[in-house]
């Protein structure tokens, strides 16, 4: 496991907003994952982490997608959408992003229990910071800490927003749950999607030199049924 991390360090440029299950946070992975998987879908997240070590950082997603045409019965394929939001609280600077989303996606059904998916989403994300929350190395005078001494510290832009785009592709099987049970395969989904496409500003002190990179991601995920 280290050798891996030590290899892809190289090429690992940065990270957004993430949960370790994937799965309730499924517009943060995928656009595409709209209206998948069920009519409707609703997620909230909160995370607080490191409350011992320093400032707890604190995270709080919420999500809901559905599909608009899932009464229709004679249809070729899925219209589905989805809203997103997330709020980020970091440390004694309170550095804070936020971020909402629209998601747009069609499934196109291949037959009964097969389905291709293009998804879309576009939204702004907001960043700032509190310059005066944290402890510089000037502020030190030789003997203490003291809070009244300047920080000489210059934040150009201590706050800022931006547009973000993305998009992403889903293979999904479903089991028809009126079929017969003979197999204990229930579903899977196969996807890959890009954020920041557009590659936003996303620095406090040069807004043209630091940017977002694309952010790529590729899972597969299933779930399976056991008998009884």
């Amino acid at each position: 496991c280290v050798a891996i991390l030590a290899c892809t360090c190289t090429i690992s440029y940065a990270q957004d907003v993430h949960f370790s299950q994937i799965e309730y946070s499924p517009l943060l992975l995928n656009p595409a994952l709209s209206g998948a998987n069920s009519t409707v879908n609703g997620v909230l997240n909160y995370r607080s982490q490191w409350n011992s070590v320093a400032i707890p950082y604190k995270t709080m997603a919420a999500s809901v997608d559905g599909r608009f045409n899932d009464k229709k019965r004679k249809k070729s394929g899925i219209i589905a959408g989805g809203l997103s939001f997330f709020n980020d609280q970091v440390g004694d600077l309170k550095i804070t992003s936020n971020s909402v989303n629209v998601n747009l996606a069609y499934h196109l059904m291949l037959d009964e229990s097969n389905k291709i998916g293009l998804g879309i989403t576009s939204g702004f994300g907001q960043r700032s910071i509190d310059p005066y929350g944290g402890r510089w190395t000037s502020q030190y005078n030789g003997t203490v800490y003291n809070s009244s001494l300047p920080s000489n510290e210059v934040l150009n832009i201590p706050n800022f927003s931006y547009f973000d785009s993305g998009a992403g592709i889903l293979y999904s099987y479903q089991r028809d749950k009126h079929a017969g049970v003979k197999s204990n395969f229930s579903n899977i989904n196969v996807g890959l999607a890009a954020y920041h496409l557009n590659r936003p500003s996303n620095s406090f002190l040069n807004q043209a030199d630091d940017k977002l990179y694309v952010r790529w991601t590729a899972f597969v995920n299933s779930t399976i049924s056991i008998s009884n």
